[in-house]
Formats: C-alpha cells, sequence, structure tokens
C-alpha cells in the first residue's frame, strides 16, 4: 500500500487506475483452461519474479 498526499500525483494514478480498467478484460476460467503448458509456464515464473520487477 502506497500513500501519496501530492493532489496531482494522487490524481495522475487515479487516472492511469481508471485508463487500465477501460483497455482491462475478463479472463474467463474456460479460458486459462484452455491456455497452452508456455503461456502457464511463463504467467507463473512473472508471479513468481513479480515483486522484483
Amino acid at each position: 500500500m502506497v500513500w501519496v498526499h501530492d493532489r496531482e500525483v494522487t490524481a495522475r494514478h487515479e487516472q492511469l487506475f481508471h485508463d487500465d480498467l477501460r483497455d482491462c478484460r475478463e479472463v474467463t476460467l474456460d479460458e486459462v483452461r484452455s491456455w497452452g503448458w508456455a503461456r502457464r509456464y511463463r504467467n507463473s515464473a512473472a508471479r513468481l519474479l513479480s515483486n522484483l520487477l
């Protein structure tokens, strides 16, 4: 969690969040189950490394 006290920074990050929401889509369980092993492996590796990125 991050606490930001600068109104301009807060407004910019809020706008980025809403832009991301507009550009994303829901992923269904059936879609995830249809992914190949390479994609699942890549996603697992990214999840493990996410704190370092």
